[in-house]
Parts: structure tokens; C-alpha cells; sequence
């Protein structure tokens, strides 16, 4: 069968085509550190043998990296290279960034809030608002003009229409 035939059974496949950049940044970005390095490991050995010679390297500069890192949180005015320096940088800010984040979403015991503590009195507010008249957000100038009730719902745009005198 020459290529530009079409294959006579339907049951023949064509030869599947290279993953693309998307399939790899999913894979890449959905499974778990150990799994997606396995699976780079059996689809691509080069891939696979670059980062060990990375890994390797860092283990080699391990003590240097460490020693330069003390450094620069002790002096962070110290000048190495600009590289180094813009790159420190962005990593303290992301490490503040992620403990803040940290620190938000654990209450003081280091548990997690819960569902509970976050809403735990939603339904007593709405039981209150709906015993209390309704008051603007905006302050107490603001009236509904027009006959009839004076409640005012929250949350529609009632106030900022205008009528038509009669």
C-alpha cells in the first residue's frame, strides 16, 4: 500500500501522532512528582538523563548554593551577579507570598478552617437582617422616592432609577 492510499481496514490505526506541547504541560502540570518523572523516564530517556545531570549537579554545589543562600539572607544588599541577586529576590517574595497564604488559611492550632469557622454564623446575620429593616450601604441621605414602602432592598439598583413626575 503506497501513502497516499487509504487503508482498506477499519480496524488499522494510523501511527499515532507525537504529544503535543499541550498533552505534555498537562501531564507535566496533573500528576505527582514521582509518577510524571517515571513516565519522562520511559517516554523520554533524554529528558530523563538531563535532569539526573542537574540533580547531580545540585548535590555536587549543594554546600556552596547553601553557603551563598546564608549569605544573601544575612546581607541581602550584598551584590553577586544581577542574575543572582534579581533571582534571590523573586524567591524570598514568592516564599513570603506562600507563608502569608499559609498563615491565612491555618487558624492557631495549624489546623486547616474549616467550612464551620469561616460561616459559622451566616445564619444568624440572616436571621437578624431579616427581622431589622433594611438600611443603605450608601448612607442614610439616599431615599427611595415614590409611593408606597419604604423598605429598600440591599443589592438592587431601585434607588438610582428615577420616575417620571406625574
Amino acid at each position: 500500500m503506497s501513502d497516499s492510499e487509504e487503508p482498506n481496514d477499519p480496524t488499522e490505526l494510523p501511527v499515532a501522532e507525537p504529544m503535543n506541547s499541550i498533552d505534555k504541560l498537562t501531564l507535566e502540570l496533573l500528576i505527582n512528582k514521582s509518577q510524571y518523572k517515571k513516565y519522562v523516564q520511559k517516554t523520554d530517556p533524554a529528558k530523563y538523563s538531563e535532569n539526573q545531570v542537574y540533580l547531580g549537579k545540585m548535590e555536587r554545589y549543594r554546600y556552596k548554593i547553601e553557603q551563598l543562600f546564608s549569605s544573601l539572607l544575612e546581607n541581602p544588599d550584598q551584590q553577586i551577579t544581577t542574575d543572582i541577586n534579581r533571582d534571590f529576590t523573586h524567591f524570598v517574595k514568592t516564599c513570603i507570598q506562600y507563608f502569608e497564604l499559609k498563615e491565612i488559611t491555618e487558624d492557631h492550632n495549624g489546623d486547616p478552617i474549616d467550612n464551620e469557622t469561616l460561616f459559622g454564623d451566616i445564619d444568624n446575620v440572616k436571621e437578624q437582617s431579616s427581622s431589622q429593616p433594611s438600611s443603605s450601604f450608601w448612607g442614610t441621605k439616599i431615599n427611595k422616592t415614590g409611593g408606597g414602602s419604604t423598605y429598600m432592598p440591599k443589592y438592587t439598583m431601585d434607588s438610582y432609577v428615577r420616575t417620571k413626575k406625574s
